[in-house]
C-alpha cells in the first residue's frame, strides 16, 4: 500500500515536471530564427504542444468520467438511504390475522 502511493507520488512529480518543461520550452523558443523546414527547435515545439494537448485531452475525458461516477453514487446513495428506512411501520402496514 505504501509502495503504490510512493509511485503513484512519483508518477505525479514526472507528469508535473513533463508538462512544465514543455510549457517552459514553447515560451522560451516562441520567438527563434526558424532554419526552414527541417527546423530542430519548431519539431521540439510541436511535439511539446503534441503532449500538452493530449494531456489536457486526457484531463477532460477523465474530469467526465469523475462526474458520471460521482452522479450515479449519488443516486445510489439516495436509493439506499430511502429503501433502508422502509420498515413495515414506516410504510404502516397493518398486520391483522
Amino acid at each position: 500500500m505504501k509502495r503504490n502511493r510512493i509511485l503513484t507520488l512519483i508518477l505525479t512529480l514526472l507528469m508535473i515536471v513533463a508538462l512544465l518543461s514543455s510549457a517552459l520550452f514553447i515560451a522560451v523558443q516562441s520567438d527563434h530564427t526558424c532554419t526552414g523546414a527541417h527546423c530542430a527547435v519548431c519539431a521540439q515545439i510541436v511535439i511539446c504542444q503534441t503532449i500538452l494537448e493530449h494531456v489536457a485531452f486526457c484531463a477532460g475525458i477523465l474530469e467526465i468520467i469523475a462526474i458520471i461516477l460521482r452522479n450515479s453514487l449519488r443516486k445510489i446513495q439516495h436509493c439506499r438511504a430511502f429503501f433502508s428506512h422502509a420498515t413495515l411501520i414506516t410504510c404502516k402496514v397493518k398486520l391483522s390475522n
